[in-house]
């Protein structure tokens, strides 16, 4: 029995995870060179960051694994401490 959210997981998403598996870069950013991120070689999380980045017309997003690290970054980011 699949567990709380499969509903949602479809073949379209199933495909995305076995093409970043495929292209064996698993991590944010792919292939970095002296000029910045090789395109043949960017990874989905980046795309996505420009991505959002465009739509929501700023020059930077950063996309993190929970809604947790969303927070903490938030904090960070406006000098929230312990």
């Amino acid at each position: 029995m699949a567990g709380p959210g499969m509903e949602l997981v479809g073949e379209e998403e199933i495909e995305e995870v076995l093409q970043v598996l495929r292209a064996g870069y698993l991590y944010r950013y792919g292939v970095t060179t002296p000029d910045g991120v090789d395109p043949r070689f960017q990874g989905k999380v980046y795309q996505l960051e420009q991505e959002i980045a465009a739509l929501s017309q700023v020059k930077y997003a950063v996309a993190v694994n929970s809604g947790t690290s969303a927070l903490l970054a938030a904090m960070a980011a406006l000098g929230i401490g312990p």
